[in-house]
């Protein structure tokens, strides 16, 4: 089982960083990493992230087929 920090960042009440071991929680607070990080942002990975951003404008056939090959793109290269 594994176990990640728990996200939002804060802290338990011993003043440690919070965990958890919850594996839904954890999946999702990765897939929202993805989803909310563009390409080129991160210095160290910068080919890590989508460019889902760029469907704010775009109406919402195009947007949610944009989004969800973004999404099952990254995902796919299994580096999160």
């Amino acid at each position: 089982m594994s176990k990640a920090i728990s996200l939002p960042f804060s802290f338990d009440a011993n003043g440690s960083i919070a965990n958890t071991d919850d594996q839904k929680k954890i999946i999702q607070d990765r897939v929202v990493l993805v989803v909310m990080t563009l390409i080129g942002e991160r210095v160290m990975r910068p080919n890590f992230g989508t460019y889902t951003r760029r469907t704010t404008f775009e109406n919402y056939e195009t947007a949610m087929s944009l989004v969800t090959q973004e999404i099952t793109s990254e995902i796919g290269r299994a580096h999160v």
